[in-house]
């Protein structure tokens, strides 16, 4: 991440990993700034991480991203 920092990529499976491991304020943290990246890429983010769609802070992310576009 230090390396490319301007990598969505990285941040949504970043987001992905603290998904599967239940920590909801480092999803929120990595996908905002995965959003802020490339906000198209979150369909890729959807199909690898299916469970995304359904996780309560993706949704509230999600929301906020779009309210302020």
């Amino acid at each position: 991440l230090e390396v490319n920092p301007g990598t969505a990529n990285i941040f949504y499976r970043l987001a992905g990993y603290y998904l599967m491991i239940k920590n909801n304020r480092r999803v929120e943290h990595f996908l905002s700034q995965a959003l802020i990246q490339d906000y198209d890429m979150h369909r890729e983010f959807f199909e690898w991480y299916p469970r995304a769609a359904k996780n309560k802070i993706v949704r509230k992310v999600l929301k906020e991203y779009g309210s302020r576009s």
